[in-house]
C-alpha cells in the first residue's frame, strides 16, 4: 500500500507500507528518517497511533517546537498617570432622553433624521454639531447655538458637583470607608430575545455568517480561506498542489469553498472549482450533490450566486445539476433571495426557469413582501410590473402569517418611493394588519411624516381636475383628459361671440388666431414624443446583455440616455421632459419643438383676447342681444374673462420662458427639476427631525453641474434630438 505524506518544508512523499498499515508504524519509519518524534495530521486533527491508514489519503507531519526561555521585560517608568478605564454605566429609560415634550404635551424628537441614509437612522447630537455614525456626515450648529448648548453643559455639571457633595459623608476617614470596599455582583439584566416567530427576519440571513475565522493549520483550511478572502492566485496554485476533495472540506458552519467563491461573485474560482471536483468525481450523482450541498441555514451555491445576482454563476450551476428550486429552512427560494439582494437578473432568471412571483416562504412572504422590507427599489420596479401581467394571481395586497401587506412593509422600511409606486399599481392603504393598524397608522408611530400625509390627505378638486399635481394613483391615457382643454377654448370663443357682434373685424382675426392654435393644438395631441419602439427579443436576454437599470419590463426596451418611462403613456420616451395633461401626451425629442410652437400661438392668442377684452370695457356694452340689456350681466361676464385670461397668460407665459430656458442650457424639466425635489426633500426631513435647530443652507443647497453651461450650441442639438435619437435606438444590437 503506497500511503502520501507531506513534510514540513511542503514537500510530498510516498511510502510503500504493508496493507493495513497503522500509523505509528509510520510514524516509526519517519522517527527514524527525521532523527525527532513526529506526529501524523489529517484534515486538521491528529492521528490517532492505533487507526488504520487510508491510501487515498494525504498525511502532514508536525511536530512539537520547545520555546525559548521568555525575555525579561524592563519596567517603564511613566511620567504621566494611567487612564482610567472607562466604565459603561445603565442609565434607566435612557431613550427619554431622545424625545422632548413641549407644554402642549406634543413629543418631538431631540435627534436629527440623517439625510442621506435610510428612514430611522438618526444622527448623534453633541454641543456644536451633528453626526451621523453610518455615513460620517456632520451638520455644524450656529454659533448662538453653541453658546447655549456650553452653557447649558456647565450649569449641569455644577449641579451634579452639588449633589455629590451634598451626598457624600463628613470626615476623612468615613469619605475613604464609604468609598472603598469591594463592589456587589451586578445582577444580569433579563435580555429581551427576539423570536424568530413574531419576526420576518430569518434568524440567520444569508451572508450573516460568511465572515468565520478558519484554522490554518492544513492546507484544506488554507484552501478554505483563500476562497473566503477571494485570492484566486494563492487558491489555484494551493489547489494544483495535491487532489483535494472539496466537498469534504467545510468550516463549523457547513461552508463549502463554492458557497465562499457564489457569495464572492467570483466567476473564475466557480468554475475552476467545478472543473477540478467533476474531474475528481466518478459519477454524476456526487457532482450533483456537491452542487446543492447545504450550509447549516439551509443554503445553496444557488442562493448565494442569486444574492449577488450573477447569471453567469446561475447558468453554470444550472448546466452541473443544481436545483434551482431550492429553498433554505426558511422556505426562501432564488426568487426571494434576488428580491432582498435588489437584482432583478436574478427575478427575471428565476421567472425563466419556473418560478412564479406568487411562491411563498414558510411565513407566507412573496419576493414582493422581502423587496418592500429591505426597501429594494430596483427589485420593486421590476416586480410590481410583472406581478400585474400574471392577474389574477395579484399579491400587491396580500397579508402574510404575520398579517403583514407589502405596502405595511415599505412603510416600516422608510421608503417614499416605494409607498408612492405601490399605491400607483393600486396597493389598497385601508387593509388592517399586525395589531389591527393600517399603513398609515405605522407611519405615524414611526414619524414618517410624508409618508402619512400621503397616505392620509386627499387632493382638493381643483388641483385634482386640472391635474396640477401629480397624484398617487394609476391615471390612464383617455380622450377626456382632452376635454380640460376643449372646454377652456369653447368658453373663450362663445364669449367673443357674445359681446363682439356689432363688429366683425375682430372676429376674423380672433378666428385667424384661433385656427392656429387649434391646428398646432390637433398636432401636438396627435404626435409621437418620441416612444422608443418595442425589440422583438425576451427580457431575459435584454437583462443579461445590458445593466438592468437601462431595461425597461414594461416596454420591453433598452432605455436610451436622458429617456424615461411614463406611467400615464406606459410608454419610455426619447428625452423625456414631461407629460402634459392639457395634451394628454408626453413632450419628448420628436415633438418638443411642436409644443413650443403651440405654447407661442397660445399665448399670442391669449394676449390678443385679453387686449381685445380690455378695450371693450372702455366701448361698454353695445350689444343688441336681449342677454346683454342688463349692465350687471355685461360686466359679470367681461370680469370673468379678463380673470380666465389673466391667468393663463401668465402661467403660459411662465412656462416658456422655462421651456427657452432649459433649451439653451440643454436639460429636459424632469432633469431639472428632479435635483430640487431631492432636496427639497432632504430639509424637509431636517426641518421635521427637530424644528429648533439651525443648519447653513449652504450645506444642503444643490451642487451646480460644471458641464451644465448656457450656450447656442444646445439649441442646435435641442433642434436635431429626434433625428440623433433614433439613429442611436437602430445602432443598438444585441
Amino acid at each position: 500500500m503506497i500511503i502520501q505524506v507531506g513534510h514540513l518544508n511542503g514537500e510530498v512523499k510516498t511510502y510503500n507500507l504493508a496493507d493495513q498499515c497503522t500509523a505509528n508504524e509510520l510514524m516509526n519509519v519517519l522517527n527514524c528518517e527525521l532523527a525527532c518524534e513526529v506526529q501524523l495530521v489529517q484534515c486538521g486533527e491528529l492521528v490517532n497511533a492505533s487507526s488504520i491508514l487510508a491510501g487515498d489519503r494525504i498525511y502532514y507531519v508536525t511536530v512539537d517546537a520547545e520555546g525559548g526561555k521568555k525575555k525579561k521585560k524592563k519596567k517603564k517608568n511613566f511620567a504621566k498617570p494611567k487612564k482610567k478605564k472607562h466604565r459603561h454605566r445603565k442609565v434607566k429609560l435612557a431613550t427619554l432622553k431622545l424625545y422632548n415634550v413641549d407644554n402642549k404635551g406634543v413629543v418631538q424628537r431631540s435627534h436629527k433624521q440623517c439625510p442621506q441614509c435610510p428612514q430611522g437612522v438618526y444622527m448623534a447630537k453633541h454641543f456644536d454639531r451633528h453626526y451621523c455614525g453610518t455615513c460620517h456626515q456632520t451638520f455644524r450648529m450656529d454659533e448662538a447655538t453653541i453658546k447655549a448648548n456650553l452653557e447649558a453643559i456647565k450649569k449641569q455639571q455644577a449641579a451634579k458637583a452639588a449633589a455629590a457633595a451634598a451626598s457624600a459623608p463628613a470626615g476623612g476617614a468615613g469619605d475613604k470607608g464609604a468609598a472603598g470596599g469591594k463592589k456587589g455582583k451586578k445582577n444580569p439584566s433579563k435580555s429581551t430575545t427576539y423570536s424568530e416567530e413574531n419576526n420576518l427576519i430569518p434568524s440567520n440571513p444569508i451572508g450573516t455568517q460568511i465572515q468565520l475565522p478558519i484554522d490554518h493549520s492544513s492546507p484544506e483550511m488554507r484552501l478554505l480561506c483563500f476562497a473566503q478572502s477571494n485570492d484566486l492566485e494563492q487558491f489555484s496554485n494551493l489547489l494544483r498542489s495535491g487532489p483535494f476533495d472539496l466537498s469534504a472540506i467545510q468550516n463549523q458552519k457547513r461552508f463549502t469553498a463554492l458557497h465562499y467563491a457564489c457569495f464572492n461573485n467570483s466567476f473564475q474560482m466557480c468554475e475552476l472549482i467545478i472543473n477540478h471536483q467533476d474531474r475528481r468525481e466518478n459519477s454524476l450523482q456526487n457532482m450533483e450533490n456537491f452542487i446543492n450541498s447545504t450550509t447549516n441555514d439551509g443554503f445553496t451555491a444557488v442562493h448565494f450566486a442569486a444574492f449577488r445576482g450573477n447569471v453567469q454563476i446561475l447558468t453554470l450551476l444550472k448546466l452541473k445539476g443544481a436545483n434551482l428550486k431550492a429553498t433554505n429552512k426558511q422556505g426562501l427560494n432564488i426568487m426571494h433571495i434576488g428580491a432582498q439582494g435588489d437584482q432583478p437578473n436574478t427575478i427575471v432568471f428565476a421567472l425563466v426557469n419556473g418560478i412564479q412571483l406568487t411562491d411563498l416562504d414558510l411565513n407566507g412572504g412573496s419576493a414582493l413582501h422581502w423587496a418592500c422590507f429591505y426597501g429594494q427599489e430596483h427589485s420593486i420596479n421590476y416586480l410590481l410590473p410583472l406581478i400585474e401581467k400574471k392577474k389574477p394571481y395579484y399579491p400587491l395586497n396580500s397579508l402574510d402569517s404575520h398579517q403583514f401587506t407589502p405596502l405595511h412593509l415599505a412603510v416600516q422600511s422608510g421608503n417614499t418611493k416605494l409607498v408612492k409606486k405601490l399605491l400607483i399599481y393600486g396597493a389598497d392603504k385601508t387593509i388592517k394588519g399586525y395589531g389591527n393598524k393600517t399603513p398609515a397608522d405605522l407611519a405615524q408611530e414611526n414619524d414618517f411624516k410624508n409618508i402619512h400625509n400621503m397616505l392620509t390627505k386627499e387632493r382638493g378638486f381643483l388641483i385634482t381636475y386640472f391635474n396640477l399635481k401629480q397624484g398617487i394613483k394609476r391615471v390612464r391615457k383617455t380622450g377626456l383628459e382632452l376635454m380640460r382643454f376643449g372646454g377652456f377654448m369653447i368658453f373663450l370663443l362663445l364669449s367673443y361671440y357674445l359681446y363682439m357682434v356689432d363688429d366683425f373685424i375682430p372676429i376674423i382675426s380672433d378666428y385667424i388666431l384661433f385656427g392656429i392654435t387649434l391646428l398646432f393644438f390637433i398636432f401636438i395631441v396627435c404626435s409621437n414624443p418620441g416612444y422608443q419602439i418595442r425589440r422583438q427579443e425576451p427580457l431575459y436576454t435584454l437583462i443579461t446583455t445590458y445593466d438592468h437599470q437601462d431595461v425597461c419590463p414594461i416596454c420591453n426596451v433598452v432605455k436610451l440616455p436622458r429617456s424615461k418611462h411614463c406611467d400615464i403613456c406606459q410608454r419610455c420616451v426619447l428625452i423625456y421632459d414631461h407629460h402634459c395633461p392639457w395634451i394628454n401626451n408626453c413632450v419628448g425629442a420628436e415633438n418638443h419643438l411642436i409644443f413650443i410652437i403651440f405654447l407661442i400661438s397660445l399665448d399670442t392668442s391669449l394676449i390678443y383676447a385679453l387686449v381685445n377684452t380690455v378695450m371693450q370695457c372702455f366701448i361698454g356694452n353695445e350689444n343688441e342681444l336681449e342677454f346683454f340689456n342688463e349692465d350687471f350681466t355685461f360686466w359679470i361676464i367681461l370680469t370673468l374673462n379678463i380673470f380666465i385670461e389673466i391667468i393663463f397668460v401668465i402661467g403660459i407665459t411662465a412656462l416658456i420662458v422655462t421651456q427657452f430656458q432649459n433649451i439653451f442650457l440643454g436639460q429636459t424639466t424632469f432633469e431639472r427639476f428632479a435635483v430640487q425635489n431631492q432636496t427639497s426633500t432632504i430639509k424637509s426631513v431636517m426641518t421635521n427631525s427637530n424644528k429648533n435647530s439651525l443648519i447653513d443652507d449652504d450645506l444642503l443647497s444643490p451642487k451646480k453641474d460644471r458641464f451644465v453651461q448656457c450656450s447656442c450650441k444646445n439649441l442646435l442639438n435641442f433642434l436635431t434630438n429626434g433625428i440623433t435619437q433614433r439613429k442611436k435606438e437602430q445602432a443598438i444590437r444585441i
